[in-house]
């Protein structure tokens, strides 16, 4: 958001027209981004998970190369591949072991080109170096918030599965049969 408000106008006064509607262009991508995530909570209120959460992982690992091809890998946008990686080998797991290593594996590849692909001053807005550090620090602090974030989530899980373990048999069973998942093992 930050990148576009800074850059929009320096996109027309320093290009000709046929750049500046190549780079207009690049803009309307964000819509596209709304309207998966529109499609995305319509397919979560269909009950098709699987599906949704496919979708949010592609569109997340799409969305990233186009902001970097408009503002450069000097921003730090790329380092988000890592809580990407991190919350999907999370969150696939065991059951979908090869899709977790495929996504796992595509953010490491996309991390490493995008930084190589896309660095400061190639791309068609130019910042200051100035700009650039502020959102680079910016895009770790983001980083290290998420990946925090979810893995206090995981920790409040597994200190409530721990809870539920020390109850007396007969409320185990009790949390069992309300939960229709758990009581099927």
């Amino acid at each position: 958001m930050l990148a576009s408000l800074y850059t929009l106008p320096a996109t027309h006064r320093s290009r000709p027209r046929n750049e500046t509607m190549h780079c207009l262009a690049r803009y309307s991508r964000p819509r596209t981004a709304c309207s998966v995530g529109f499609r995305v909570w319509l397919l979560n209120r269909a009950g098709r998970f699987r599906i949704a959460r496919v979708l949010v992982i592609g569109t997340v690992y799409a969305h990233i190369p186009v902001v970097l091809s408009l503002i450069s890998a000097g921003s730090g946008c790329h380092l988000f591949y890592f809580p990407m990686a991190a919350a999907v080998a999370a969150v696939l797991g065991s059951p979908g072991r090869s899709a977790t290593v495929l996504f796992v594996g595509l953010g490491a590849l996309l991390y490493v080109w995008c930084h190589f692909a896309f660095p400061p001053g190639t791309t068609p807005v130019v910042m200051s170096q100035t700009t650039l550090d502020a959102m680079y620090a910016g895009s770790a602090a983001g980083v290290l918030l998420v990946t925090g974030g979810f893995s206090y989530l995981f920790r409040i899980e597994i200190d409530r599965a721990v809870q539920v373990s020390y109850l007396p048999d007969t409320r185990v069973a009790g949390v069992m049969l309300k939960q229709p998942l758990a009581a099927a093992r």
